[in-house]
């Protein structure tokens, strides 16, 4: 019979060993202190900074799992999507209660597992058609997620990959020329959702995923997309071309 976890987490990393460290002391505690079963999928995109293996060896419990998987070719930012998609194919067969998508360089709240999965279900208990919850806080100390707006930090159920065909398309090339362009993920994972008949993303307006947005090193990550993806509203959706 298969394991059934309670929360699987998704982490896409190059050459950041030592912030992935720092993110596992937090998150190997927090299960522990939750009482919670964890499957950690650990994406390496070709990093050139070794020993990934052995650091990640230390973290592995009974209670959780850490999958490392390193990519043969690199994917890089051009290939977000492709990389993004073969996460999901990672994880799809196995029997899960909550996925948190996330980056390798925040710094996570207390208890963040479980003050996750409760707010999201009482978004969910508010609406059925729930199956996801943006868990990001941006710059300016909003959520991205007051807005329905899904990035690469996220809290979700199954359905959700179901709604988006466990898929990500890629984009056009042309859209990487400029380094302040996204990769499309959210835009596309957003767009889908908004446009689905009976699934939907919840309004976010209490809980983050990490207590600052900020990187270990104490400088503030900066946003690398968009401007007006600060000021996104589900409205403007059906009118962007941001995926052709």
């Amino acid at each position: 019979m298969a394991k059934r976890y309670d929360f699987v987490v998704m982490i896409p990393t190059y050459n950041r060993r030592g912030l992935l460290e720092l993110a596992l002391q937090q998150l190997v505690p927090a299960a522990e202190d939750a009482g919670i079963s964890v499957y950690h999928l650990i994406f390496d995109d070709c990093s050139t900074d070794l020993g990934y293996t052995d650091m990640l060896a230390t973290y592995k419990r009974d209670f959780y799992e850490i999958n490392y998987f390193r990519a043969f070719t690199r994917y890089g930012r051009g290939g977000f999507c492709s990389l993004y998609t073969k996460m999901m194919e990672m994880i799809k067969p196995l029997d899960f209660a909550y996925v948190i998508a996330t980056a390798d360089d925040l710094i996570f709240a207390s208890n963040f597992f479980i003050k996750a999965a409760d707010h999201f279900e009482v978004r969910k208990r508010e609406d059925a058609s729930i199956v996801a919850m943006n868990l990001l806080w941006n710059k300016k100390g909003r959520s991205w997620g007051f807005t329905r707006y899904i990035d690469c930090g996220f809290i979700c159920v199954r359905e959700f990959f179901d709604a988006i065909e466990w898929k990500v398309p890629s984009r056009k090339k042309r859209v990487f020329n400029n380094p302040h362009t996204s990769t499309g993920v959210g835009m596309y994972m957003t767009k889908t959702l908004f446009n689905h008949p009976y699934y939907s993303v919840a309004e976010n307006d209490g809980i983050s995923l990490q207590e600052i947005r900020k990187s270990h090193g104490g400088v503030k990550i900066q946003s690398v997309m968009r401007p007006w993806h600060t000021n996104w509203s589900p409205k403007q959706a059906a009118t962007w071309n941001e995926l052709r």
